[in-house]
């Protein structure tokens, strides 16, 4: 699973765990947020975050769309630069 260093709530820097997969049965591809966790200032996983805060992201976002976005961008960047 694996670790993107996204923003919620607008700007709120945390690190998230994010699966993608496909399901045979539908025929469809999906992707769901696992873990959410604090960014700290060198980069590294914090603890996880609250779940008021997570409460507060779901409603913004209620199927983490821009999350789960930004980390599919991040990790297509880093699959290109590592090629």
């Amino acid at each position: 699973m694996p670790e993107c260093p996204v923003t919620i709530l607008g700007s709120l820097p945390v690190i998230a765990e994010v699966s993608f997969g496909y399901d045979s049965f539908t025929g469809e591809y999906y992707a769901d947020v696992d873990e959410i966790y604090w960014r700290k200032r060198n980069g590294s996983k914090g603890k996880p975050i609250s779940s008021s805060v997570r409460n507060r992201a779901n409603k913004y976002d209620p199927y983490w769309a821009y999350l789960i976005e930004e980390a599919n961008d991040y990790l297509v960047h880093e699959k290109e630069r590592n090629e």
